[in-house]
């Protein structure tokens, strides 16, 4: 009701053992257990009497509609419209079973060919080929910082 935990109540405690004192303790608690009491019973006696003046204005039928319509199933409704017997369902049901392709199967997608790997690499102007597969000193030259032989000095 008043979202108070079990530190918060213990806390009280301490207060009012401290404020209150020990000997006063049980009086003010006794006297605070009488009214706890009488605001449950006033509140009892309230909530009676509003669903009293409720089911003598019709608000209880009111509510039972309501009610009525929160456990309404739109879905089972419409299968029941569509498909009253249940026969549809189980024809379903059936080809599910059986492993049939309720959807039509598309063709596989298309595979490069030769002629098609070798379009896509960039041209060499000096050669017309394709730049991957030249030939010639700039292929054979070696990275920088390599040796070139064993009596030359890396450049």
């Amino acid at each position: 009701m008043f979202d108070i935990g079990w530190t918060e109540m213990a806390l009280i405690a301490v207060v009012a053992v401290i404020v209150i004192g020990p000997k006063e303790l049980p009086k003010v608690m006794r006297e605070l257990g009488t009214w706890v009491a009488r605001a449950r019973g006033m509140s009892r006696v309230f909530m009676d009497q509003l669903e009293e003046m409720s089911r003598q204005s019709g608000l209880d039928e009111v509510r039972k509609e309501a009610e009525a319509i929160r456990r309404m199933d739109p879905m089972r409704q419409i299968e029941k419209a569509i498909d009253p017997d249940g026969a549809l369902k189980s024809q379903v049901s059936d080809l599910a079973n059986i492993g049939a392709p309720l959807e039509p199967s598309l063709p596989p997608p298309a595979r490069p060919t030769p002629s098609d790997e070798g379009a896509s690499l960039p041209v060499s102007p000096a050669t017309d080929k394709p730049a991957a597969q030249t030939t010639g000193p700039a292929a054979a030259t070696p990275a920088v910082g390599t040796p070139r032989g064993p009596g030359e000095a890396a450049s």
